[in-house]
């Protein structure tokens, strides 16, 4: 008994996609399910399906899956899989991908104020700071 997840699926989107994958007989017109029609199907209630305009649906979708069996035997093995997964859309697999780590920062070297007397090139350099003396006690009588 396959199951197909139509988990977190419209109903009306999983009955058209299911509709429109489905073999169609011989003198049946084969055109799609319009949209509105399959929402007129959902909106009535109606949620297992034997035949839609002569196409072999064999499904009940009420729930969050639907026993597939039936569906792939009239229309080909896997062909319900197929179809929901064509609802779905492409997967797209996560590749992994190396990455290197930042190169760590430079440390900011300290900004410099430029005298704009002084010529290109020469850079001035802070004003030495005088030590302060030290005063001992005995100094101090």
């Amino acid at each position: 008994m396959p199951n197909v997840s139509i988990e977190n699926l419209d109903k009306a989107a999983v009955l058209k996609a299911l509709f429109d994958a489905a073999t169609v007989p011989p003198k049946v017109p084969a055109g799609p399910m319009s949209e509105a029609m399959a929402k007129r199907f959902i909106d009535a209630g109606q949620l297992r399906f034997d035949y839609v305009s002569a196409r072999a649906l064999k499904v009940d979708i009420a729930t969050g899956e639907f026993d597939s069996s039936a569906y792939d035997e009239a229309n080909g093995a896997g062909s319900a899989e197929k179809a929901i997964a064509a609802l779905r859309g492409p997967v797209v697999e996560a590749v992994p991908v190396a990455v290197e780590p930042e190169p760590e920062p430079e440390p900011e070297a300290e900004e410099k104020e430029e005298d704009d007397d002084a010529p290109p090139g020469t850079e001035t350099q802070p004003a030495p700071v005088a030590e302060a003396e030290e005063t001992s006690e005995s100094d101090t009588d």
